[in-house]
Formats: structure tokens, sequence, C-alpha cells
């Protein structure tokens, strides 16, 4: 991916959450969606595939639905479940705003899949 490419589809994602109302802050120390803030944080140092990588996946985070186990009484295995719901769906809705705002590439698929599966992956180990 071409420094122009990255700067093209970095412009792309947050336009898209801004006009939807959405605050995105570059300059953080992590990557983190806040959602009573209305607000997506992603590290100052991270670039290229790893800065829209983890920017798609928060956006995925904006725009997913509430965890289908939301309605159930609470629990510490439905509050599991929703975790591992609710992470997995960021991904996936991340890579469909990367599709609708025509920003794929093989090279971004390549690098998002495997953090999709790093990142998944150790959600489902830590709950």
């Amino acid at each position: 991916m071409t420094d122009k490419q990255y700067k093209v589809a970095l412009s792309k994602i947050v336009d898209y959450l801004t006009t939807r109302g959405y605050t995105v802050n570059l300059k953080s120390n992590t990557f983190g969606f806040f959602f009573e803030e209305d607000l997506i944080v992603c590290p100052a140092q991270s670039k290229g595939l790893s800065m829209l990588s983890g920017l798609l996946h928060e956006a995925g985070h904006a725009v997913q639905s509430d965890s289908v186990f939301a309605g159930l009484r609470k629990t510490n295995k439905r509050n599991k479940a929703i975790i591992a719901e609710l992470e997995y769906t960021a991904w996936f809705h991340g890579w469909s705003i990367a599709e609708e705002l025509d920003i794929t590439s093989k090279e971004l698929w390549l690098y998002y899949r495997q953090q999709w599966l790093t990142y998944w992956s150790e959600y489902i180990e830590r709950v």
C-alpha cells in the first residue's frame, strides 16, 4: 500500500465516522470505542495497515447492533457470550465498511483477517 493509498483510506474512514457523529482521535495511546462519548481513539504510533485495521474494527463497533443476548438475565455466561459476539461482529462490520468505502485490497484483507483472528482469539481466551 502506498502512502497516498493509506492517506486516502484513512481519510475515508475518518469521514465516514465523523459524518455519523463520532469524534475520531488519532493521537491516543490505544485503540478504543467509547459508545457513551461517541468517540473512537487510535494510537498515534500506529500507521499503515495496522492503523487502518484497528480503525476499521473500532468503526465496526460504531455500527453494530446490540447483542442478541442483551435481553437475557445478566449472568457471567451471558456477559462472556456478549463480549465474544460483539468483538467478532465488530471485525465483520469493519470489513463491510472497508468494502462500502472502496478501500479494500488483497494486502489489507490479508492483514485485516490475521488481526481479526489474533485479537478475537485473545478475547475468547480471556473470557
